[in-house]
């Protein structure tokens, strides 16, 4: 109860500030990081991984960068809970819809891609403002009243949320009429058998499966979302395709060519990837 009153407050709070406002304050806490290195070794250690060539300073650079995005990331995803109809599609534009829009106009259900890239939770937030029906899978939090805040807030602009153990139903119940289906999947799996094995930066990658599956069950078109960081509480993203059918793929085709492309993203700025997030805990072959 102590924890949901603080967190209610905290949100009522930030949601009366001013952007430009709310923008100092996340250059003024990223200092914490500096100060209390979060997962400095996990981060230090990710990025050494992709980037072997990198000097150390170069490496200290990056991590740098990233802390100061990771404060940037925290103030505006609390700041979006609050956002109205008309912030929220000038901050987050998908500036293709209409490479979506194609598929579901065939009553043709289609499955985004999206990385932990940017700021993955406002994207969230402003697809219901492009799209009728969007269904976002996602991992509830365990406190349940801030759960049921942020399923409220992150649907209140016509997004679904469904819980990731209900993904075989919700993937069966929502073809008909078509959504466009949203899934985060360049995280660690949590089980190894079912594992799609890809290269990423050079490295064996285990991967989630989901999509591949789905996908093809289902005949789905599956497109990568590509987030491109702007300023301060801006993005802009853009739908890459991957396959106009799932099902025509050879296994473990879609999943390299999703993290090729979050590769090729993370490239172009590194800081903006989840360099903090325990990527690579298993090894091919143990």
């Amino acid at each position: 109860m102590i924890q949901y009153g603080f967190f209610r407050f905290f949100i009522a709070f930030v949601s009366i500030l001013p952007w430009k406002l709310v923008e100092i304050l996340a250059v003024v806490s990223s200092f914490i990081f500096f100060l209390f290195p979060y997962r400095k070794s996990t981060i230090e250690s990710n990025l050494t991984r992709c980037f072997p060539q990198a000097t150390a300073p170069e490496i200290t650079r990056i991590r740098n960068k990233y802390y100061r995005f990771l404060s940037r990331l925290f103030w505006e995803t609390l700041k979006g809970y609050s956002v109205s109809h008309q912030q929220a599609k000038k901050r987050f534009i998908f500036k293709n819809p209409e490479v979506v829009q194609q598929f579901l106009d065939q009553d043709r259900s289609v499955i985004g891609l999206a990385a932990h890239y940017g700021n993955w939770e406002l994207g969230a937030l402003s697809s219901g403002l492009f799209f009728h029906r969007v269904m976002g899978l996602y991992k509830p939090i365990k406190n349940q009243r801030i759960n049921r805040f942020i399923r409220e807030r992150r649907g209140q602009f016509g997004l679904q949320l469904g819980a990731i153990e209900h993904t075989h139903r919700l993937f069966a119940k929502n073809q008909d009429p078509a959504h466009l289906f949203l899934l985060v999947a360049d995280q660690q799996p949590s089980n190894r058998e079912k594992s799609i094995w890809t290269t990423f930066f050079n490295q064996d990658t285990p991967c989630l499966h989901g999509a591949e599956m789905y996908g093809s069950r289902y005949h789905m078109p599956v497109v990568w979302i590509d987030i491109v960081p702007r300023a301060f509480g801006h993005y802009e993203a853009y739908f890459i395709p991957l396959t106009n059918d799932a099902s025509t793929l050879q296994p473990g085709e879609l999943t390299q060519a999703f993290m090729s492309q979050v590769e090729g993203r993370i490239r172009k700025q590194k800081e903006f990837w989840l360099w903090s997030h325990k990527r690579w805990k298993w090894s091919k072959n143990p």
